[in-house]
């Protein structure tokens, strides 16, 4: 009797153990199966979002993008709810496309944002960042205007940039000018400053140490922007004009020009004499480009640039159209050759890619109109053309946007810009 109790207590112990083994077994398949259910509605709803009859082409300012009523709807009382909801004539194109004439540039992050994506507001230009705002507003995004202007007010108080334009000669040929004026990127206005001490043009000018250094003939000044004065400092050792004169660290160069007395610094020579050449500063080289040769004002395609370490100077790639007073610009690493003349007057825009030693021409002309002369300053990727009449602009390089800006208080040529 006690071994038929045992065998069956036994039994009884592997029939509950065995009982235990399948409830774990059928716990761990119905979270599977929950897991799965869970993601094959999640497929659902992604194709049900995907559905090709659920989609709408717009057209902003000549670029179409393609998206869903869905995303267009995604913020309550905006501007594109309201395309939406039926209650108006939309503006279709032939091929069904909704036209809205505002930035397609600007509206690639518009819709970003209307997808939940992120907006790499920290990478965009504060100009890039103001056309943003103005667009939130339009569209009536509120969320996306605050979380923009937020950035732009950092970004114009760490970023906000003055461009000085110095002397030159007045656009009606009246004479030299000692007339300064200075152009706030933030608030597009200019403003006059403190002339200079002598009327100046055809001279050079950089910004320095937070100062303005001005070199002309035989006349070498500094300007304090904080002190609003200006004091004359050692003259170069020789009067000359054509020079190009940029800065680099604590340090001043200037490139050119003709004296009468052959060369006057220390610095290696080039290996031609020229004038009336442009140059730029990019990383530890100086870039002298163009200008003409002196006696017979022949225009050069030339271009060397200087190591300011080991004090040399070497031959690269020439330019593909010879010019003289030229502007020369730095942009993100590549070397920019705007305006001058040669026997006209250049439209063409040269870029040099310093790693493949080689000059490209680009397909479009200068957005501004060519003059002789030019004055062009590059801030934050822009180019700011001054000089000629009143008239002013700025070039959006990565946008390749090109808009006027307030124009200048004094029409002028030959004239000087540091930032």
């Amino acid at each position: 009797m006690e071994q038929a109790l045992g065998s069956l207590t036994l039994s009884l112990d592997q029939v509950k153990k065995a009982f235990e083994e399948e409830r774990q077994n059928i716990s761990e398949e119905r979270t599977r199966l929950l897991r799965e259910k869970k993601e094959w509605e999640e497929i659902a709803v992604r194709l049900h979002q995907a559905q090709p009859a659920r989609t709408v082409r717009l057209n902003v300012g000549g670029m179409e993008f393609l998206t869903s009523p869905a995303t267009l709807s995604s913020v309550k009382g905006s501007f594109f709810e309201a395309m939406m909801s039926g209650r108006w004539p939309l503006n279709c194109m032939d091929n069904g496309a909704i036209f809205i004439d505002r930035d397609p540039q600007v509206f690639r992050h518009i819709l970003n944002f209307l997808r939940g994506d992120t907006i790499p507001l920290d990478s965009l230009s504060p100009s890039d960042l103001e056309s943003l705002i103005s667009d939130a507003d339009f569209y009536n995004l509120p969320g996306l205007t605050t979380a923009v202007r937020s950035v732009a007010e950092i970004k114009t108080i760490v970023k906000s940039r003055k461009i000085f334009l110095l002397g030159g000669v007045n656009y009606k040929r009246s004479g030299q000018l000692d007339q300064v004026e200075r152009y706030d990127t933030q608030t597009n206005r200019w403003e006059p400053m403190k002339s200079m001490p002598a009327a100046l043009s055809r001279f050079g000018a950089t910004a320095a140490g937070g100062k303005l250094w001005v070199f002309g003939g035989a006349s070498s000044f500094v300007y304090d922007p904080e002190e609003n004065e200006w004091s004359k400092i050692s003259s170069m050792i020789h009067p000359r004009s054509g020079f190009a004169v940029v800065s680099c660290d604590r340090f001043i160069y200037i490139i050119g020009g003709f004296t009468g007395l052959g060369t006057s610094s220390e610095m290696s020579p080039m290996s031609s004499s020229r004038k009336h050449l442009g140059a730029c500063v990019m990383e530890n080289w100086i870039y002298a480009v163009g200008g003409n040769s002196g006696a017979f004002k022949q225009s050069l395609n030339l271009v060397e640039r200087y190591d300011i370490v080991n004090d040399r100077w070497h031959q690269v790639d020439s330019i593909h159209t010879a010019r003289q007073d030229c502007s020369v610009v730095n942009i993100e690493g590549h070397i920019w050759v705007i305006g001058g003349s040669e026997t006209t007057t250049k439209d063409v825009i040269e870029v040099y890619d310093p790693k493949m030693n080689q000059w490209t021409s680009l397909a479009s002309p200068c957005p501004f109109p060519a003059v002789p002369t030019p004055c062009i300053a590059q801030v934050d990727g822009s180019l700011f053309f001054l000089g000629g009449a009143r008239e002013a602009g700025r070039w959006d390089v990565g946008r390749n946007h090109y808009e006027p800006i307030f124009p200048m208080l004094i029409g002028r040529q030959n004239a000087a810009v540091a930032v």
